[in-house]
């Protein structure tokens, strides 16, 4: 009888191992393991069933173990099993610290890594995030590790390793890792309200293509960050004031003019709004000057786009018909111009 009841205690024992095992990661949602910062975490969906919180276009997270994660930093984090189990992974990332509603979360993933799952999102250090991890399968479980990892910063973090472009693009950036530089944040030409500096920025050498008085390099459009742009002349790092800077010019985003020359380098400065929300990804653009205006040479106020038409009554034989039109400066002159009077350029022609 003794050597039963041995038996049966090793048995106990044995059942309370792999009760705790089952301890890393939590199968409620709203009793998720705590975690924070960067690091290699434990976890297994062994006996978890399937929650219904589920990501919208997100392949579907079965048996699934829930933590709770602090940020540290204020970065892109990285989120993964690569590596860490031969099991067939899906995760997704969730903002908060309660169950999530079902809908969009922040990132999910199913076999960015072989069979296994990695996603990057945007954190604020203080804030909390659910992560979902769990089987592809509806029946099979795994044991292993993941990852919580802040990658570093982008090669042309630093105005010395400026990233060299030709074209028009579109060129990809994301700063979602940058540092804020010490160069190019003093130009008054950059104060928008918000102060003169570019934060979270990386740096691009360009060489210009074409010749134009107003070329354009923009955001607009092609990221959701709040963008800050500034150029200079040259390469490297600058020698001297912006050509031109610009914030909010489109919304968050920016677009810079400047005069470029074909052949000549001009330096790309891009970043955040001081005190705006964090960098990301996204893409940028250099082009000419639109609309009719183009690159003319010549005089200093020159018709682009014909944008209305008006006649008027006739009056002692004389008809007179106005166009309206997209006219712009081109000279380095400031001209008047106010509406509905007389004091701005009127271009007289007889029909």
């Amino acid at each position: 009888m003794k050597r039963v009841q041995h038996v049966l205690l090793v048995l106990f024992g044995l059942l309370s191992f792999a009760a705790g095992a089952r301890a890393h990661g939590s199968d409620d949602c709203a009793s998720a393991t705590p975690i924070s910062g960067p690091g290699t975490y434990a976890v297994t969906n062994v006996g978890a069933t399937t929650g219904p919180q589920q990501g919208t276009s997100c392949i579907a997270v079965n048996r699934d173990v829930w933590f709770v994660w602090t940020a540290t930093q204020t970065r892109t984090v990285t989120f993964a099993t690569c590596g860490g189990t031969s099991g067939d992974t899906v995760i997704t990332a969730w903002n908060g610290s309660t169950c999530p509603t079902p809908g969009a979360p922040l990132a999910c993933n199913d076999q960015a890594c072989g069979n296994q799952s990695r996603v990057t999102f945007p954190t604020v250090a203080g804030n909390t995030y659910m992560l979902q991890l769990g089987s592809f399968s509806t029946t099979l479980a795994f044991t292993g590790t993941f990852n919580m990892t802040y990658p570093g910063p982008p090669t042309n973090d630093d105005c010395t390793s400026t990233t060299p472009i030709t074209g028009q693009g579109p060129f990809t950036f994301d700063n979602g890792l940058a540092s804020t530089s010490t160069q190019g944040q003093t130009n008054s030409i950059c104060s928008f309200g918000t102060g003169q500096g570019i934060a979270q920025d990386i740096w691009y050498t360009w060489t210009a293509t074409f010749t134009d008085p107003a070329a354009r390099v923009s955001t607009c459009g092609t990221t959701a960050i709040n963008s800050k742009i500034a150029v200079y002349s040259g390469s490297g790092c600058p020698a001297g004031s912006a050509l031109a800077c610009n914030d909010d010019s489109c919304g968050t985003q920016s677009r810079a003019v400047f005069a470029c020359t074909a052949g000549q380098q001009y330096i790309v400065q891009l970043g955040v709004t001081n005190g705006s929300s964090i960098g990301g990804a996204g893409s940028f653009s250099i082009t000419p000057s639109v609309g009719g205006c183009g690159g003319n040479a010549g005089p200093d106020v020159i018709v682009g786009n014909v944008t209305d038409v008006g006649n008027t009554a006739a009056a002692n034989g004389v008809d007179a018909i106005s166009l309206g039109t997209d006219a712009c400066n081109i000279g380095t002159a400031v001209l008047s111009w106010q509406a509905g009077t007389n004091l701005h350029p009127v271009i007289g022609s007889t029909l």
